[in-house]
């Protein structure tokens, strides 16, 4: 007996499209399904088989044949497609090396077989399911008479019979969770004991499972795990009868039965979908605890039964961030790491001030257009600024302090009638000391150079924007320009 594994190559992007719906609609049409319904799946099927677009070198794309891998029901389609295949081709009368094949155990595109004839046999096999099938699949094959990797199974003859143990390829690196990383704390704790379980069921002794068990176990703590996690989830995995876990659970379609029956609707059950947060147990509190509100309600009552399912999604990651998908030849200079942010004047949020503050990234003032280079907000320090007033006349100032604590001192100074002379008295009598309708907005930021006098940049920067927007005479307000400044 020889041990041999098939490989589909390009599985999905190697189905017609229209000859995919005709093997979906026929293996419908013999599973009971009405001729609407199999009309609609059909129909479905067509629209977003056909419908897939996606985006390369800032060109959009149509795919007109094939799957797209990332389609929810792209695996559905590819296995009925080749089961399609598989029963035209392989499990007919008309295939005369059927008679060789012992076992046959297909997952996707993968397909492990036991043979009972020639390496030379199997090789006209392969050439058989490659020319005479006009179904577009593509083959290639390994057989080996002692071993044989399918998928994490290393399958070995010994005595006649298949012994089984864990494979991994030369290539594979440790990819298992960071224990540090930003997941429930109940998915990494069980996760161990499900890596354990995994290995427990693919090798056939204790000593194959102990073995590749400690393998797993160093590569565990290299990501983290504490030993005693380990430990347990070890103990707990080589407890279980192997035959146990192998064997076909008959009775959780009973279970899940019994829990349909528990309601008297059995499509009653809400849930609820989070990005995860450390506060999931709060949020999971919060939510039950208040449930029997919802269910208390004459109306909503009826609807629901039993408690929400909470479930929680991961968030962004570092990756999400420093990777796309979206190839661009001539990317553009700026990305996450150089990009500015958001730009021009924003109201804080949180001051009585806000309703004064003059928003947007550029601005008119003395009729020239101004551009706002970076983030100024209410509480922004070290900012040369302008104020508005409705009649279109303006005063250009600075301050080291916040923005909005500036423009407080200057309606204070309009009713003590202590401040700027030429502000002052245009407020008072232009507009009787009313500062309801004065608006303020920054103009620019000062960044403090290396051995700099930071307050005195500041104030040759405020006589650059007084000259630049002639605010001593004309519309402006200030008295003159301070040329001290740059002495």
């Amino acid at each position: 007996m020889l041990l041999a594994s098939i490989d589909i190559e390009n599985l999905y992007t190697s189905i017609p499209q229209d000859k995919g719906v005709e093997c979906i609609r026929e293996i419908l049409s013999h599973s009971g399904k009405s001729e609407k319904v199999t009309q609609f799946i059909c129909e479905s099927l067509t629209f977003i088989l056909k419908n897939n677009a996606f985006l390369f070198d800032e060109v959009w794309y149509r795919q007109i044949g094939g799957v797209a891998m990332g389609t929810p029901v792209a695996c559905t389609f590819a296995n009925l497609y080749v089961a399609s295949f598989e029963e035209k081709y392989v499990f007919t009368t008309s295939n005369p090396f059927l008679k060789f094949v012992r076992c046959y155990h297909r997952f996707v595109d993968d397909v492990f077989i036991a043979w009972d004839g020639t390496a030379t046999n199997f090789r006209e096999f392969v050439e058989f399911l490659n020319e005479k099938n006009e179904m577009n699949l593509r083959f290639t094959y390994k057989v080996d008479s002692k071993k044989m990797e399918f998928l994490d199974v290393l399958i070995e003859t010994e005595g006649g019979e298949l012994r089984t143990s864990g494979y991994r390829k030369p290539t594979a690196f440790n990819s298992l969770l960071q224990f540090s990383s930003y997941h429930p704390q109940h998915t990494k704790t069980a996760l161990p004991y499900g890596q354990f379980l995994r290995l427990r069921r693919i090798n056939d002794t204790d000593e194959k499972f102990i073995s590749q068990a400690e393998e797993l176990k160093q590569r565990l703590v290299a990501r983290g795990y504490p030993v005693s996690i380990i430990n347990t989830a070890l103990k707990r995995a080589l407890a279980q009868d192997r035959n146990n876990l192998l064997a076909t659970n008959k009775n959780k379609k009973a279970k899940q039965d019994t829990k349909v029956k528990s309601s008297d609707n059995p499509v009653s059950r809400f849930s609820f979908s989070f990005k995860f947060s450390p506060l999931e147990k709060v949020i999971r509190r919060a939510v039950h605890n208040s449930w029997s509100l919802i269910k208390s309600d004459t109306d909503l009552g009826k609807l629901v039964h039993d408690r929400p399912l909470i479930t929680f999604k991961r968030c962004k990651n570092l990756r999400d961030a420093v990777t796309s998908s979206n190839f661009c030849s001539n990317p553009k200079t700026t990305d996450w790491l150089t990009k500015s942010g958001p730009t021009g004047n924003h109201k804080c949020g949180t001051c009585i001030w806000c309703p004064n503050m003059k928003i947007g990234k550029s601005t008119q003032i003395g009729g020239e257009i101004i551009h706002v280079n970076t983030l100024i907000t209410c509480r922004t320090q070290w900012v040369v600024y302008a104020m508005i007033c409705s009649c279109g006349r303006f005063y250009i100032g600075s301050t080291k302090r916040t923005l909005n604590t500036r423009f407080r001192e200057h309606v204070y100074s309009v009713k003590t009638k202590k401040g700027a002379p030429c502000f002052i008295e245009h407020m008072n009598s232009e507009h009787k000391g009313i500062c309801d309708n004065l608006l303020f907005q920054g103009l620019e930021v000062v960044r403090s150079k290396e051995n700099s006098d930071k307050r005195k940049l500041l104030l040759q920067t405020e006589a650059k924007w007084i000259i630049k927007l002639n605010a001593a005479g004309n519309l402006g307000l200030n008295e003159r320009v301070d040329y001290s400044v740059f002495l």
